[in-house]
């Protein structure tokens, strides 16, 4: 197993919508990072939110094994709210339940604690 450093943190700002390759080369990076030891955080934001989604077959094995693997995956909910994925008091319609929904004073705080961020588009 892997041993993760608090000290090499690595937040992924994701904006790509399921349908680009942006998505998947994403998740796929990582997965990949998690492997170097790095503790990795994922926002998923503007069109990227989809991917999120339970019903997509598209991601959920790999969202689901980058949070078994300690990756932190949290949805922007204003995003959310916006694509009718979650509804105005937070509750998940559409999302998976292993994904947080945060606003952006815990993305501020992600960003405080992390020394690495990388943005997606």
């Amino acid at each position: 197993m892997i041993k993760l450093s608090l000290s090499r943190q690595l937040i992924i700002l994701l904006s790509a919508s399921p349908e680009s390759q942006n998505a998947s080369i994403a998740l796929k990076l990582a997965n990949k990072v998690v492997d170097k030891g790095y503790l990795v955080r994922i926002f998923l934001y503007s069109e990227a939110v989809g991917i999120s989604r339970v019903n997509d077959p598209r991601f959920k094995d790999l969202l689901e094994k980058l949070i078994s693997r300690g990756v932190e995956v949290g949805v922007c909910a204003q995003c959310a709210i916006a694509r009718g994925y979650i509804d105005s008091n937070l509750r998940a319609r559409e999302i998976n339940e292993k994904v947080a929904i945060i606003g952006f004073s815990d993305l501020a705080a992600w960003l405080k604690s992390s020394n690495k961020v990388l943005s997606i588009g």
